[in-house]
């Protein structure tokens, strides 16, 4: 029996989300010297892409370190959403440099979890350099995603930086909610400058927004 024919095997087991199953016909074929052909582990890990398990895939890409070397046809970009979403930032950067050496640039939405990805893990260089990738994909930005890089750039003290990104989000047209200004009110507060923070609160009770618990906590501590 040859590689073609047992692979068959485990793809219909990752097919129908078999994956233990799989990972033993994996090991058992590793057992009695069976090698497996690339586009094995291309479906392997495409279908742990589409049940969210970027873990798991991981692994599997582990298991064929010359995958990238041929022609695959892996769905980068549900990796890359799904690393992110899960909180695993470095993972989803993986995948979009191994997106890149395959030569198969990931769509617009693969850069917005990436946006998310850098700002929750305080990389606001990284995150504009996402942004842009959104921007060239020809993806029009919601509010939403202006919103993490104010909150990224005003965790760290940039508050140059973080107030350019709110008024980015002016400059696009879009409405800004109260999750910005609690951000640029956080920021100057722990930066002492109560002057500043008291200006970003009367603005955002003059846009008619209503002060979240952060915001008043933010305020309590600063004073």
């Amino acid at each position: 029996l040859n590689g073609d024919a047992m692979g068959n095997i485990l793809k219909q087991l990752m097919r129908m989300q078999h994956f233990k199953a799989a990972d033993e016909w994996f090991e058992h074929l590793q057992e009695v010297g069976i090698s497996l052909p690339p586009k094995i582990f291309n479906e392997a890990i495409n279908s742990l892409a589409i049940a969210e398990k970027w873990r798991d895939a991981e692994r599997w890409y582990q298991r064929c370190p010359d995958l990238l070397s041929g022609e695959p046809n892996l769905k980068f970009d549900r990796l890359i959403i799904c690393a992110s979403r899960g909180g695993d930032y470095p993972a989803a950067q993986r995948w979009y440099q191994r997106s890149e050496a395959a030569k198969q640039r990931p769509d617009a939405m693969a850069f917005v979890a990436l946006v998310h990805g850098a700002c929750e893990h305080g990389q606001g260089q990284q995150a504009e350099r996402w942004f842009q990738e959104v921007i060239d994909s020809n993806l029009t930005p919601t509010v939403n995603l202006y919103t993490p890089l104010v909150r990224c750039f005003a965790q760290v003290g940039e508050m140059e930086k973080a107030e350019a990104w709110f008024e980015r989000i002016l400059e696009a047209g879009l409405k800004p909610g109260i999750f910005p200004y609690t951000s640029l009110v956080s920021g100057f507060l722990r930066l002492k400058k109560l002057k500043e923070a008291e200006d970003w609160l009367r603005k955002s009770l003059e846009a008619g927004l209503k002060s979240d618990d952060v915001m008043y906590s933010a305020l309590i501590d600063g004073y």
